[in-house]
């Protein structure tokens, strides 16, 4: 808090922004209280900001809410004023016609304060207008706004039928966004026959993040072979995570499960974290293929039998406790510091006794002080 002023050498690094190495995870937040503060490179008073870096910075200039003091009423229209105000905005008396550029301004605004009644109302109104106004909706499904996105997304949703095909021909645009944002509108509204003529977008690295998202949303189970091979090319990383999030919607087949526990090999920190929360939200069926990673010495790595070891602990199935305790006196005190963590998890099932034993005969003999700390 107070007057303060931030010279940092690498912008980068600092203000909120981390810096991932070794396969480790690093995430950078900045915060400042509040005051009239000077900055080396920018001037964010009094603002929020993001960077690509895992990080986030707050520069808060507000002063604290006075105890006891009521915030100020949100502004109201009634149907009746919200529907003045498009008029008032979009009426062409002269024609006695919607004015469509009018009505879209309206439609695509931002729904704060009284347009959250205004907004509405104008969508509304475009549903009226028939094909010029889905027309309208598609001339600009390539935009970066995403106010005017929205506008979209809702002016399609009134005449679905017509819509769809549109969309569909738009996944042969030359423009990767315009394919991108187009399986995204198939997907709201819920094109599943269309399903076919998204996958091939996967191939394209700047395509593949919507193909995905619209394969998961659109439910498309049948699909999952072509979400699992994607894990054995070399995408981007955002592009892994969400194919593994993909197959976790799609509750893929154990026939798949061996190319997810692969990501727990030699990936960044963030595909392996996601491939453990997919590994988990499986359940029993991945326990065992989990076990045999969390025993595996060969062609694996202590940080994937971590892993493994973790997913174990948060699945709690009773047929792999055996192999937890077993690994409970593993040589690598890593291993032990896991275990110690995942047996934890099985005192409140009903296997808590067997838990509870082995690890404090673990306490009594352990030497480490981070497995004896895990172990407190």
């Amino acid at each position: 808090g107070g007057n303060d002023g931030y010279c940092p050498a690498k912008v980068t690094h600092t203000l909120g922004g981390g810096r991932s190495a070794r396969g480790m995870g690093s995430i950078g937040l900045f915060i400042d209280a509040g005051g009239k503060d000077l900055y080396g490179t920018r001037d964010p008073n009094g603002t929020s900001w993001t960077k690509e870096t895992y990080g986030a910075g707050i520069d808060e200039a507000d002063p604290p809410p006075v105890p006891g003091q009521k915030p100020p009423p949100r502004a109201k229209l009634s149907p009746e004023e919200a529907e003045k105000r498009v008029r008032d905005g979009a009426w062409d008396e002269e024609k006695k016609s919607w004015d469509l550029e009018k009505l879209w301004g309206i439609a695509r605004s931002w729904a704060v304060g009284e347009m959250r009644f205004v907004v509405p109302v104008a969508i509304e109104k475009l549903g009226t207008l028939g094909d010029p106004a889905m027309e309208k909706a598609l001339s600009v499904v390539g935009s970066k706004d995403g106010l005017e996105l929205l506008a979209v997304r809702k002016t399609l949703a009134h005449d679905r039928e017509k819509s769809i095909p549109r969309l569909v021909e738009i996944l042969a645009h030359e423009d990767p966004r315009w394919r991108r944002q187009a399986a995204g509108f198939l997907a709201d509204l819920g094109a599943k026959d269309t399903v076919e003529k998204i996958v091939p977008l996967l191939g394209d690295e700047k395509t593949a993040l919507g193909a995905l998202d619209a394969i998961a949303r659109l439910d498309a189970k049948d699909q999952w072979p072509a979400v699992a091979k994607l894990l054995q090319t070399e995408p981007p990383e955002r592009t892994k995570v969400a194919a593994l999030r993909c197959l976790e919607k799609l509750a893929v087949p154990e026939s798949s499960y061996l190319a997810l526990l692969e990501m727990l090999l030699g990936s960044p920190f963030t595909v392996r974290f996601a491939a453990e929360d997919v590994a988990v939200s499986f359940g029993a069926p991945m326990a065992k293929h989990l076990a045999h990673e969390a025993m595996r010495t060969e062609g694996t790595s202590i940080q994937a039998r971590r892993h493994a070891i973790r997913a174990l602990g948060r699945i709690g199935a009773p047929e792999s406790l055996p192999v937890l305790v077993e690994l409970s006196d593993h040589e690598n005190w890593e291993i032990r510091y896991e275990v110690a963590g995942a047996l934890k998890l099985y005192l409140d099932t009903p296997d808590a006794a067997i838990a509870r034993e082995v690890l404090a005969d673990r306490a009594r003999r352990e030497a480490n002080d981070h497995v004896k700390a895990r172990l407190r």
